[in-house]
Parts: C-alpha cells; sequence; structure tokens
C-alpha cells in the first residue's frame, strides 16, 4: 500500500515538473517512510518509467528528477551512479541544484587520491554558488570539505584557511555534527603545523561538542587524537591519561579496531615510561585484536614493537622471535598475489561485461528481426488488399481466408515481440544491478589501495624523529598513482648513519610491490651485515631481490634504482654506493679557494662564487636482473659541517612542464642549478623552495612518475 501512495506522488510530482522548464527539485515533499530500499528504488524507476513511456523527451528531465529523489531518500550509491549522466549546464536545472551536483561530485573524488584536485574545482563552484542562493549549510559543507582536500594534499595553511570559514559558519547556524567535525579536522591541521596551542584549542571544542551531543564514536577519537599531542609535547602522563580515556569509550562501543590502536599508543608511553612489563602486556592486546580482525598492518605495527621492547630489557631471545615474526608477516606480501588477485577482478568484469553485452545485443537483433518482419507483412497485406479491390469477384473469399490467416499470424507475432520486450526489460534491469555492484566493487578496490597508501607511509621512516644534532633530513615525496614505487630509508647504527633513497620499477600498486621487495632486502641486510662497506652492502641487497623476484623457472625483470650512503660521524667521512644513482655534495666555497680533488669517482659537477656541487658517482646498472656482469663499489668522501646530501629519483627531472611542456632534466637542465642556486637557503626553506620550483614547473601538467628527494645536512 505504502509503495502504491510513493508511486502515485512521484506521478504526480513528474507531471508537475513537466509543467515548467525549471523546477527547484530541492524542496519537493518526498515521502521516506518505505520498508526497505530495494522498495524505494523500485518505485522511484517504476515512476520513471511510466513518465518516459508519456513523455519520451523528457529524459533529461527525469533523470535530474531522480537524482533529487535518490539524494532525498539517501540512496547514495544510485545517486551517484547518475551523476556523470548529468548535463551540470542543463537549462532545466537551477542554480540550487546545480549547486547539489557539485557538492556530491566533489564530494565523491575527495576519497580518491588520485583525484583531490578535481574534487576541490568541483567544490569551489558548490561554495560559489552556496553564496549566490545564500545556503549556509552547503557553504559550511562545501568549505570544510575543500580544507580536507588541501589537508590530504599537505598544503596545511591553504586547509587552515577554508576549514576555518567552513567552521565559523557552522558556529553561526548552530550545526552541531559540522562543527564536531570542523574542529577536529582544524586540529589536525594544527598539529601537523606544529602549533600547539591552537591545536589543544579545536582539540577542547570538538570533546566538549562530541560530549554535548553524546557522539562517542568521536569522543573516543578525540582522546585519541589529544593523547597523540601530548605524546608529541613530551607529557607522557597526559598522554596516558588521555589513551586510557579511549580504550574505556571503545570498550563500550566494542570498535575494536580503533581499541588496537589505543593498545599500542599506550605500550609505546609505558615504553618511555620504563615500565616494560605494563608495555608488553598491552602490545600483546594490540596484537590480539589484529589478529582477530585479520588486520595484518596491525599485527605487524604490534609485533615490531614488542621484540623492541624486549631488546630494551635485554631479552634478547623474545626479541628475535618476534623480529622473525614481524619479518616473516611482511615476506607473506607476495607481490604475485596481488596482481594475480587485481588481474582475477579486472578479467571476471570484462567477461561479465561483455556476456551482457552480448546478451543484449542478441535480444535487440531478434527484436529487429521481429520488426521487420512484421513491416514486410503488413505490405504484404497492402498488396493483397489491392488485388482484392481488383479482382474482388474473382477471389473475394480466398482474400477473407488469407486476411484471417495473416491476422493470426500477426497476433503470434505480436506475442512474440511482447515477450521479446520483457526480456529486453529484464536484461536492462540486471545491466542496471551489475554497473551498481561493480560501482560498489571499485570503490572498495579504490578504498583498499588508498587504506595501502596509510600501510606504506607507516612502513617508511619518520625522518623528523631521526634528525638530531648530528645531521637533519629534509624530504619531498611524492607518489603519482596513490601508492608509490619511490621509497626512502633511514637507520641509526652505532655512531653511523644508514640512509638512502630507491626507485622502483613502475609507479602505483605495481611499483609499490616492488618497493615492499626492496624495502624488506634492505632492512634484511642492514640489520644482518656485520660491516659497513656499502659496495658489498649493495651487492647483498642485489642477491636479496634476485631471490625475492625469482619465481621458479621464471625471474621477473622488474627492480630498481638505488642511493646507498653510510656517514661516520666520528671520523666524518661519508662511503656511497650507487645503482643508477649519482650522489651529490652541496658545499659552501672557503676563501681559501680550497677544492676536493677531483678522481674518476668524484667530479665537481656545477658551482658558481658561493658553493660547489660534487658528484658521486655510482655504478651504471641497477639493482636486479641486469645483461652484463657488473659489479657495484664503493666511493668515499670527507665531509665537513655544513655539508648536504643531495638523494633523488628520476621523478623531479623528468617532469614535463615549463612553457614548452618539456622534462626539466638534470644534467643539463634545471634541477642542479636550482640545488646550487638554494643553497645559501637553510635545508628547510631549501626543500620548500624546491617543491615551489616543481609545482610552478608542472603546472596544468599531469604528473608523471613518483618523485622523492632527500636533503640530508651534517652539523
Amino acid at each position: 500500500m505504502k509503495t502504491n501512495i510513493l508511486v502515485v506522488c512521484i506521478l504526480f510530482l513528474c507531471c508537475k515538473s513537466a509543467i515548467s522548464q525549471i523546477v527547484d527539485y530541492n524542496y519537493l515533499p518526498l515521502p521516506h517512510k518505505m520498508e526497505t530500499n530495494e522498495s524505494k528504488i523500485t518505485a522511484v524507476e517504476n515512476a520513471a518509467n511510466k513518465k518516459l513511456k508519456i513523455s519520451p523527451k523528457s529524459k533529461e528531465q527525469i533523470t535530474i528528477w531522480k537524482f533529487i529523489v535518490y539524494d532525498s531518500l539517501e540512496l547514495y550509491v544510485e545517486r551517484d551512479i547518475l551523476i556523470n549522466s548529468i548535463d551540470f549546464e542543463s537549462k532545466y536545472i537551477s542554480k540550487k541544484i546545480k549547486m547539489i551536483l557539485f557538492y556530491n561530485k566533489g564530494a565523491i573524488l575527495i576519497n580518491d587520491l588520485t583525484q583531490i584536485k578535481e574534487a576541490i574545482e568541483n567544490l569551489m563552484v558548490a561554495r560559489d554558488l552556496s553564496k549566490l542562493v545564500d545556503s549556509k549549510i552547503y557553504l559550511t559543507k562545501s568549505s570544510r570539505m575543500i580544507g580536507l582536500g588541501y589537508k590530504r594534499l599537505l598544503e596545511f595553511e591553504k586547509a587552515v584557511k577554508f576549514l576555518e570559514e567552513g567552521y565559523r559558519m557552522a558556529v553561526v547556524i548552530q550545526d552541531n555534527k559540522e562543527i564536531l567535525n570542523g574542529a577536529n579536522t582544524l586540529a589536525n591541521c594544527y598539529k601537523s603545523l606544529r602549533q600547539f596551542e591552537k591545536a589543544q584549542e579545536y582539540y577542547d571544542i570538538a570533546l566538549d561538542m562530541g560530549i554535548k551531543i553524546d557522539y562517542k564514536r568521536m569522543i573516543a577519537g578525540t582522546y585519541n587524537n589529544i593523547g597523540n599531542l601530548k605524546k608529541e609535547l613530551q607529557k607522557p602522563q597526559e598522554a596516558l591519561n588521555y589513551y586510557l580515556k579511549a580504550v574505556e569509550m571503545n570498550i563500550e562501543l566494542k570498535n575494536k579496531q580503533w581499541l588496537g590502536i589505543n593498545y599500542d599508543n599506550i605500550g609505546m608511553i609505558y615504553s618511555e615510561l620504563g615500565l616494560m612489563d605494563k608495555a608488553i602486556d598491552y602490545f600483546l592486546l594490540a596484537q590480539n585484536i589484529a589478529k582477530e580482525l585479520k588486520d595484518i598492518g596491525g599485527f605487524n605495527n604490534s609485533t615490531s614493537n614488542l621484540s623492541a621492547t624486549y631488546a630494551k630489557i635485554k631479552n634478547y631471545k623474545k626479541a628475535y622471535e618476534y623480529l622473525l615474526l614481524s619479518n616473516k608477516i611482511k615476506d607473506s606480501l607476495q607481490l604475485d598475489e596481488q596482481k594475480n588477485a587485481l588481474h582475477e577482478f579486472e578479467a571476471k568484469y570484462e567477461s561479465e561485461k561483455k556476456q551482457l553485452e552480448i546478451e543484449r545485443l542478441e535480444i535487440t537483433g531478434k527484436y529487429q528481426k521481429e520488426k521487420n518482419k512484421t513491416l514486410e507483412m503488413k505490405a504484404e497485406r497492402a498488396f493483397n488488399l489491392g488485388l482484392v479491390f481488383i479482382f474482388a469477384g474473382i477471389i473475394l473469399i480466398g482474400s477473407v481466408l488469407l486476411l484471417i490467416r495473416r491476422n493470426r499470424q500477426r497476433m503470434a507475432t505480436n506475442n512474440i515481440l511482447n515477450e521479446k520486450n520483457v526480456q529486453i526489460q529484464n536484461t536492462n534491469v540486471t545491466l542496471q544491478d551489475t554497473l551498481s555492484e561493480l560501482s560498489v566493487k571499485n570503490k572498495e578496490i579504490i578504498d583498499s589501495i588508498n587504506y595501502a597508501t596509510y600501510i606504506q607511509r607507516a612502513s617508511l621512516p619518520n625522518l623528523s624523529q631521526q634528525s638530531s644534532d648530528l645531521l637533519k633530513f629534509e624530504l619531498f615525496f611524492a607518489p603519482k598513482d596513490i601508492v608509490s614505487g619511490d621509497f626512502y630509508f633511514s637507520y641509526q647504527m652505532q655512531n653511523k648513519s644508514i640512509f638512502g633513497v630507491a626507485d622502483c620499477t613502475g609507479h602505483g600498486v605495481p611499483g609499490a610491490m616492488v618497493a615492499l621487495i626492496g624495502m624488506n632486502s634492505i632492512d634484511k641486510v642492514i640489520r644482518e651485515e656485520n660491516h659497513f662497506n656499502t659496495g658489498k652492502m649493495v651487492e647483498s641487497l642485489n642477491k636479496h631481490v634476485l631471490e625475492n623476484l625469482q619465481r621458479g623457472k621464471e625471474m621477473i625483470n622488474d627492480g630498481m634504482d638505488l642511493s646507498f650512503c653510510v656517514l661516520d660521524h666520528e671520523i666524518k667521512t661519508l662511503k656511497f654506493s650507487g645503482a643508477h644513482h649519482d650522489a651529490y655534495i652541496l658545499r659552501k666555497s672557503n676563501e681559501n679557494n680550497e677544492t676536493v680533488e677531483e678522481t674518476e669517482e668524484v667530479k665537481i659537477k656545477i658551482q658558481n662564487t658561493n658553493h660547489v656541487l660534487y658528484a658521486l658517482k655510482g655504478a651504471r646498472r641497477p639493482i636486479g636482473n641486469w645483461h652484463a656482469n657488473t659489479g657495484f663499489f664503493e666511493v668515499q668522501f670527507n665531509v665537513k659541517q655544513g655539508d648536504r646530501i643531495v638523494l633523488f629519483s628520476d621523478g623531479y627531472a623528468d617532469q614535463l612542464g615549463g612553457v614548452n611542456d618539456k622534462k626539466m632534466k638534470m644534467k643539463k637542465g634545471k634541477m642542479l642549478e636550482l640545488i646550487l642556486e638554494s643553497g645559501n637557503l637553510d635545508s628547510t626553506r631549501q626543500m620548500e623552495m624546491l617543491k615551489d620550483e616543481f609545482t610552478s614547473w608542472q603546472g596544468t601538467s599531469d604528473q608523471v612518475d613518483d618523485v622523492c628527494l632527500l636533503i640530508t645536512e651534517i652539523f
């Protein structure tokens, strides 16, 4: 009964929309109370199909109407499928509807890390339209989502500008959830900008609002975020108190995923306080939750923490056991399994799509054949009627019998056509269902890859924490396709620092899989080798990579280029080995015009009145399968205070852009000149200038490769 009422209401609204060219669908009184989502979808589709039969030319208006209905009924998957089929410039769309369309398209794209810039463009249009139509709620939402986009691009200052605008408007209209979300995101941005007082101010606002509206999930998340802030401010006891509050809330909510994160954080605090037994207990709790949820990343994180904690209390047997387990977890992430899973999904998708298309074409072909047959029969009937008029007296009886026979055939044909029409309609419904399912599956794959980037970033070292009074790291790391084939590494062992940059074959998911093999192999070499000869260490790394890429008799030809450095802080000596990579030393020119003696491996690359850029030569071969039996060698260079070691992959120099859309280039191009000219700046400002130059050079061109640029300043 309710479904019938809905259909009547929808048909009435369809008729009403046909009266005017432009309808403000945002204010249509739509019924929401129905038994299931399926009944809502069926009612909307039936009403739309009936309207199309009555007025086929109103298809565009009906599509817009369906979008608004699905949005109103909170059927977001069906709504989002329609967005790409709507002409945003249609004469049937008012400014308010256009505002909703642009906002929803931006909100869909914001979760895809490869389309954040396009998402921001759509949200900017929605924001401008919300000002024109004086929609404060969409101005609030658009500004906050734009800020979220810039935050994911790591442009925190721009993010703060729009987040502040959205937050102020949310306060004006008293939208408590927008106030809560905006305050939390603002606090995270201010923490990234190291403006800790501002971050605390907005965390307090978010916490108060969460308590006010009894939003327990967000209260627990805010407790955890404040704990992270207190930990960064080196206030472990305060951090512990907030983590424990988050645990209490997440136990009540049965939110095991966040509970595992809380336990890991508490274990880290107890480790810092020297309470190793408690630290181990909480790491074990986190490990058990990750095991229950089949969270490989969380399980590996807890296992690594257990290994480090047992090492601190000199229980080396346990530390070694957990280290082996951690390495086993990493080795289980097989590259070929990931590729096969992706290929199987793509093959299945293409197969299903082709099969449905074949069935649709077969039915359509049979329909057309029957239609042509009907037309031929009508022509034959007209011819026979002509003969009747000419020879009426002779063949009257025969003609009547023939007409009766033809009429029966026509009725049979019509019945066949009706059956075919039903089949076509059923096939179209199946196609629509399949498209909806594929859309959901595609979103799941993108979400998985987006989650993979968090796992990859968690696997990379925190360079800001590894900077010390002996050296300082500055990094420009920009993956091309969500996850990266480039990576960097850093280890502190005894009085030596081991660090470098690697560029694996490809980018995106395949590149990231090779990068995972590279990171695991480098970790094994550094932790298992008992010497610091970089040439031998890189040879050993090459052996590990080849073993990982060997599958039976088949050898995968993927590999990586590498810069591998060992810096001895006592004797101020840099040892370097490269695989298709060189290292560069930026040194200030001294008043005595003293220079380093040039050799075949160490040469002056470029210089000016203030600085000299030395190049340390690497082997002309990659890590992995190589046609020539060329070995890796070590180059030594005596460094001094103020020197900067510059390592990078080829993504920066290969970027297309500039006036003529050409590569920036390295040797005879712009990149080395930029490094030399920016030497007068401190290392932080130098890296900011290099990032800005890259963005300016790229302009509107697509990024061509992953970018990894590492500057290490020696104190």
